[in-house]
């Protein structure tokens, strides 16, 4: 067995051939931008009025002042400020040539065509946005690897960028195995259980943005099981497959992935859930097998799967857990392993839950992710830092 470390080292060291495309910015969200953008204006472009107000050259103010024009958002020729007067201005609107302060309109009064002010309550540059004030022409505004969100999209559209370059998501799809498995639409008989993988890997890999290629279930043969994987691998760029990776008599999994040649990177994980995990290449592609247990696979994905799948997006680093909470109540584990367990983040805080038993599926319906407990860590004090996964 390796540690989990070491694992995580493994599959961080993968090289990924990434693949690169070009989208409109309405459908780039959740991509990893896959170049440098540079501004290709200043923004603002011009200077503007940050308030609805009054625009005044500040030198000239004076307690009574008269109003001298309007200038609106959206006007394109604007007038030079007439000296020793005032122009009623809004948000957003082009500063007139010689002014340069705005009054808020809040400060003032006024009577016909002339303003009231206190000018000891205005100071020289107020509510004038500077040109270039977010960046100028050519300033670095979005880094190769960005996750794009709908902020980016705004940003962009505001630079007058319509389309971008953006990291080709993996084709990514399951194989099942089980003889005892059958899906939900079919009657139980005895010995028989549901089928829980299939649609909740489906649905890990949606809320990642991968659209899944298939999900196909295997007989527990083992010619089905080699010519399955074999088909199978060369429609997706990550297989996964789901159960059969024991040591059991029907476990055909490793033994169909070696008859194929794959290169396997690590077998068997020093942790609990999930033990027999298994990671390979198999030509250009990357194999996951995962147990079959629902909660031993669901916690391998998240902890392993997951984080590939967003290397190959684009994303760096990903095996750096960046969310570290304390517990909310001390943890004592006997167990040599490294444990992943069911927890509920509150009010900053993880709790642990009962029904840790790994066929256990009641406690994760109110997990809100997992805890990593280190093996090293056989007394787990309340406020200690760890690892949390969410889901």
């Amino acid at each position: 067995m390796i540690k989990v470390e070491e694992a995580k080292e493994i599959l961080s060291a993968i090289k990924i051939d990434r693949k690169i495309k070009t989208v409109s910015i309405t459908e780039s969200v959740g991509m990893f931008c896959a170049e440098t953008i540079y501004s290709p204006i200043a923004v603002p472009s011009f200077d503007n009025s940050a308030m609805d107000g009054y625009a005044l050259f500040f030198d000239d103010i004076k307690p009574v002042m008269e109003i001298s024009g309007v200038v609106k958002a959206g006007d394109t020729l604007v007038e030079p400020l007439k000296s020793e007067t005032i122009v009623r201005i809004f948000t957003g609107a082009p500063i007139p040539v010689g002014a340069d302060t705005v009054v808020k309109q809040e400060l003032v009064k006024i009577q016909d065509r002339q303003i009231t002010i206190d000018p000891g309550l205005v100071k020289k540059g107020d509510f004038v946005r500077k040109s270039g004030a977010q960046c100028e022409i050519g300033q670095e505004v979005v880094k190769i690897g960005t996750k794009i969100t709908t902020g980016t999209v705004a940003l962009l559209a505001s630079l007058g960028i319509a389309e971008i370059a953006v990291f080709k998501k993996p084709k990514v799809g399951v194989v099942l195995t089980g003889d005892e498995v059958v899906g939900s639409n079919e009657k139980l008989l005895p010995g028989q259980i549901y089928d829980a993988n299939g649609p909740m890997l489906h649905t890990a890999l949606l809320e990642l943005g991968i659209e899944v290629e298939f999900v196909e279930k295997v007989k527990d043969e083992a010619k089905s099981v080699e010519e399955s994987i074999k088909n199978l691998v060369e429609k997706v760029d990550i297989l996964i497959l789901s159960g059969g990776i024991s040591v059991g008599d029907f476990d055909f999994v490793r033994p169909a992935l070696q008859n194929l040649g794959a290169k396997e990177l690590f077998y068997r994980i020093a942790q609990k859930p999930g033990k027999p995990l298994y990671a390979g290449i198999l030509g250009s592609k990357v194999v996951f097998a995962l147990p079959g247990n629902p909660s031993s696979s669901l916690s391998c994905f998240k902890v392993y799967v997951s984080p590939f799948i967003m290397r190959f997006c684009g994303a760096e680093n990903t095996y750096q857990s960046d969310l570290k909470f304390p517990l909310a109540q001390a943890y004592n584990s006997d167990s040599s392993l490294t444990l992943f367990l069911k927890c509920e983040l509150k009010e900053g805080e993880i709790h642990i839950l009962s029904g840790q038993e790994s066929f256990n599926l009641i406690s994760f319906n109110r997990a809100t992710g997992l805890v990593e407990i280190p093996n090293s860590d056989t007394q787990s004090s309340k406020g200690n830092l760890y690892n949390y996964y969410p889901f």
